[in-house]
């Protein structure tokens, strides 16, 4: 962009906006298509007492198709946990890449949580749809 002539000053102004744009959507078609998951999780467990060994089980009795994963085009990375492996006592993983389309094997960024890794350019986190929150800070009385 730097290259264009100066009659496309504006061009060269607005571009990063765009770029900044089209991750936001990326993000939010990826927290959409996540809750959508977790829901379809939740229906599978409720139905059938246990979360799935593998998301295609949820097809077509939940969903209709897999979402897939903005960033990589694939499924959703999802796995099982065995019980008392996840300290927030969540059964499963359920993640996203994030914008380096590469599986980290869910690794958060330790710093900006799973957001962190939706982020342009981010490298070597993924973005967890069921990371634990933190707790609520209670007022001091």
């Amino acid at each position: 962009l730097s290259r264009l002539p100066r009659g496309f000053v504006l061009l060269q102004l607005l571009s990063p906006a765009f770029g900044m744009a089209l991750a936001s959507d990326d993000q939010f078609r990826t927290s959409l298509a996540g809750t959508r998951l977790m829901l379809a999780l939740e229906t599978f467990r409720a139905e059938h007492g246990a979360y799935p060994k593998d998301l295609s089980e949820l097809v077509p009795a939940v969903l209709s198709d897999l979402p897939l994963d903005p960033f990589s085009g694939k499924p959703f990375c999802y796995r099982a946990l065995a019980p008392g492996e996840d300290p927030a006592g969540w059964a499963y993983l359920l993640y996203s890449t994030g914008s380096d389309g590469k599986d980290d094997g869910g690794k958060v960024d330790p710093a900006n949580g799973s957001i962190g890794a939706l982020r342009y350019n981010a490298r070597g986190f993924d973005a967890v749809i069921n990371e634990p929150r933190p707790p609520k800070q209670q007022p001091e009385p």
